[in-house]
């Protein structure tokens, strides 16, 4: 099991969508030990990108996963349309980028072929994902 401190690592971002997601995006600081997604309350639908720092995915009180820069988490209630599945803290000082739901869906009327590859990060990530918790193959 991944302990605080040690991201597994992203999928690389291709430069112009990288930028993109930076013109786009909401800045969030947020101090260690904030919690910046949690199950309880509203269902939530804003995507985040870590910048900078680490945060750890959370059941309870266990962690299930450590995200670095270039990882992106809150996809699955933006794309189910489902309420949070996990907590998520950070675990040192970071800086993130969020994304609403108009925002997104504006994106992908208007830079389709930049979405295009962020998608495709997005599904590499949510692939290592699979194979890191169900421990076989997604393919």
């Amino acid at each position: 099991m991944l302990t605080p401190g040690e991201p597994a690592g992203a999928m690389p971002w291709i430069p112009d969508v990288w930028e993109l997601l930076h013109t786009a995006g909401v800045a969030w600081n947020v101090a260690a030990g904030e919690r910046v997604v949690t199950r309880e309350g509203p269902r939530g639908a804003t995507v985040f990108v870590v910048v900078e720092g680490v945060c750890a995915v959370m059941h309870g009180d266990v962690v299930r996963r450590v995200l670095g820069p270039g990882e992106v988490f809150g996809e699955m209630g933006w794309l189910l349309a489902r309420p949070r599945s996990a907590d998520v803290v950070a675990v040192r000082p970071c800086r993130l980028l969020a994304f609403e739901p108009d925002v997104l869906e504006r994106l992908h009327r208007e830079k389709a072929g930049l979405m295009a590859g962020c998608y495709r990060t997005i599904a590499a990530q949510l692939a290592e994902r699979t194979v890191t918790v169900g421990g076989h193959d997604a393919g």
